[in-house]
């Protein structure tokens, strides 16, 4: 009979013992959960910049929003992509319970390829951080312009002849080719000029 309580109360001391193990596993997983929600979010959590020309810029904008009842310090705001920059806000930051501050990044890329960062934002307590994505792409472009817009030939006798030079300039980052070239209007003639007429990045002619 001895044995037999004994028996029993071990089984007691085993029940317990697995149900406080049980008690316990149940609240870390609560306090490893909360520490993984931070109580900083971004509305947008990826801005896409999509293409800009080598030498733009676009910029983009969100709102981070202060989820706890208590108030937060900004202090950090990172973009792990240097080709992104982050214009807005100023720092340091209170934002109280409740809050939300405008978060502007703009996107400057100095070279043609795909663009991949993080927006990193918040306080010196990693669990009170938001993140976004960054992406952006830049491809070389060409631009035309011509100088100067207005030509003035003054006065030209009948039968006279006047010429004046205009210079075609490539502005952009690739290069082009001016396939054609006309005139508009009685009286003029386009001389000096062979097309098609190739232009690299920065040239005029």
């Amino acid at each position: 009979m001895n044995r037999t309580g004994s028996g029993w109360s071990g089984v007691a001391w085993i029940i317990v013992l697995l149900s406080t193990i049980g008690v316990m596993t149940a609240q870390e997983g609560d306090h490893w959960r909360t520490r993984r929600n931070s109580d900083l979010t971004l509305q947008s959590t990826s801005l896409i910049f999509g293409i800009v020309a080598v030498g733009d810029s676009k910029a983009l904008s969100t709102t981070l929003v202060n989820n706890s009842v208590s108030s937060v310090a900004i202090t950090r705001a990172v973009a792990t992509e240097p080709d992104f920059k982050i214009e807005s806000p100023s720092l340091p930051l209170t934002l109280a319970a409740g809050e939300s501050a405008s978060v502007k990044v703009s996107f400057h890329p100095k070279a043609n390829g795909m663009y991949t960062g993080h927006l990193i934002i918040g306080s010196d307590n990693t669990y009170q951080s938001a993140v976004a994505s960054l992406s952006g792409s830049s491809a070389a472009t060409s631009q035309l312009s011509v100088s100067p817009t207005n030509v003035n030939f003054g006065n030209v006798q009948v039968g006279g002849n006047q010429t004046q030079p205009v210079i075609l300039t490539n502005s952009g980052s690739a290069g082009l080719t001016i396939s054609q070239a006309t005139i508009a209007g009685t009286g003029f003639k386009l001389s000096g000029m062979t097309v098609p007429m190739a232009l690299s990045a920065g040239q005029e002619r």
